[in-house]
């Protein structure tokens, strides 16, 4: 069984909001304000629990197997590392991929060598989690990635 792939991160009700040390607090696509907003929209004025944030959990081990990505220049990106640790720690199987020089929402500009690359990972992961094959005459996105 195959854990969720968090898209993006949201913020970490476990500690508060932070925005990420070493990434721009603002990006062209999101900005860490609209994160916390999104969070409160997210919640709809209930308390967080550990279905909405698994990151909540004191202890996540039984987790099932997870794939994560994050963005070097997402706000976000920090929240993201830490539960991929927190992950490997209580040895929840965990694939981590952080795309270097990428933002929130980068996956928008579907053509980019990157999003292609991102995309064909993710693919191959939920293949390999769901145990299937790629259909006959899928396309390669790696190839067309250049990778």
């Amino acid at each position: 069984m195959m854990g969720w792939r968090r898209l993006h991160s949201s913020p970490n009700s476990t500690t508060g909001c932070r925005p990420t040390r070493c990434a721009p607090a603002y990006t062209a696509v999101w900005h860490y304000a609209n994160a916390v907003k999104s969070w409160e929209y997210y919640l709809g004025g209930q308390e967080p629990t550990s279905y909405a944030a698994p990151a909540r959990m004191a202890d996540l081990a039984g987790l099932p197997p997870t794939y994560l990505t994050v963005n070097e220049l997402d706000p976000l990106r920090d929240e993201g590392l830490d539960y991929a640790q927190r992950l490997l720690v209580a040895g929840v199987p965990t694939e981590l991929h952080c795309f270097a020089g990428t933002f929130h929402g980068f996956a928008l500009i579907s053509s980019a060598q990157v999003t292609l690359r991102a995309l064909d990972m993710l693919f191959g992961a939920l293949r390999r989690g769901l145990g299937v094959e790629p259909a006959p005459g899928a396309p390669d996105l790696s190839a067309a990635a250049g990778v």
